[in-house]
């Protein structure tokens, strides 16, 4: 069983930096439902093609170090590559996908990255003008991870997947549950008023991408792959702001938009992230109200349906999200 949506109720039941307006979701949720939601499809350039173990090798992979692409420091761009040919350059997420598919095979030896260095990571995620944020810690991640692959998992990432019986979560065996206990990276947690909060971003991300982007192959079939959450990252509280449901006190609003840092597992950053999570899920809830028993959504699909409202005018160029500097988004 996840146990993020039970461990965030303390949050939900004690902030106070941010409130869920319940209204505004029952007012969201037909509007949402008309709409035609699938699953994505992860097929960007930049990710590998096909549906092989490789690309379950690489999707795992990417999540290990997916987080942080905005500056902390002024004038806090975005990391972007560009080469000869292109239309226009990947930036964010994207970007260092791109870096990590042209150092293919090599990325993908277990014993490379257990012995890369910061030298060599620099010269890995090579971008435009800046430097990849928090690059010393994706190193340090992506030695952590070649050493336990090589030492539990064969090298693979993908011989986690065969141990895990296609679940997400299964008495401590799940593909999920696996990551956070053997990889200490992927072990996103937070201490809030006492009470231990989980998240398992990344983890749960690593999931989902592979689930979508393989559904219907019968290769990644995950049994309680409706168990996920939305993932608590810094793209979907701007949706749920802008939106409505998400309601935050003008201090904390005011810091958002003037890129003043926020602290890692201070009240204001585990409140945003665990009302992401209950408004997220509220959101699928009372969507699948309104759509027939065979068009039913999960938590998969909710979560691109909010992270791409954030790709739309006006919240494109204009709503900043939280500066939080934290290896878990």
């Amino acid at each position: 069983m996840n146990p993020v949506l039970g461990s965030i109720k303390p949050v939900i039941e004690n902030s106070r930096h941010v409130k869920t307006d319940m209204g505004r979701i029952r007012e969201l949720a037909p509007e949402i439902a008309n709409e035609m939601l699938e699953l994505p499809k992860w097929d960007f350039p930049v990710y590998p093609k096909g549906h092989g173990i490789d690309v379950m090798d690489f999707f795992m992979l990417f999540n290990s170090i997916n987080f942080a692409f905005t500056q902390f420091e002024e004038p806090h761009g975005k990391f972007k590559v560009s080469q000869p040919g292109m239309d226009f350059p990947w930036s964010g997420s994207m970007a260092m996908t791109y870096c990590m598919k042209r150092a293919m095979p090599k990325i993908m030896d277990a014993k490379y990255l257990a012995n890369m260095t910061v030298e060599e990571g620099r010269e890995l995620f090579k971008g435009d003008t800046i430097e990849i944020p928090m690059l010393k810690e994706r190193v340090e991640i992506l030695n952590e991870v070649g050493t336990v692959l090589d030492e539990k998992y064969d090298g693979h990432f993908h011989h986690l997947v065969e141990d895990s019986n296609m679940h997400a979560f299964k008495d401590g065996n799940g593909i999920v549950e696996k990551l956070v206990k053997d990889f200490p990276s992927f072990n996103d947690t937070r201490t809030y008023k006492g009470h231990t909060v989980f998240f398992y971003k990344r983890a749960q991300l690593a999931v989902g991408m592979l689930y979508a982007r393989m559904h219907g192959t019968g290769l990644f079939d995950i049994a309680d792959i409706d168990d996920l959450t939305v993932y608590a990252d810094y793209v979907l509280p701007v949706s749920l702001t802008t939106l409505g449901p998400m309601v935050k006190d003008k201090a904390l609003e005011d810091k958002i938009q003037n890129w003043v840092e926020i602290e890692e597992n201070s009240e204001e950053e585990v409140e945003i992230r665990g009302h992401t999570v209950y408004e997220g899920d509220l959101l699928t809830i009372e969507i699948n109200g309104y759509r027939p028993k065979g068009k039913k959504i999960n938590n998969v699909i909710m979560d691109p349906r909010l992270w791409y409202e954030t790709r739309k005018p006006p919240l494109k160029k204009g709503y900043k999200h939280q500066l939080v500097k934290t290896i878990d988004y």
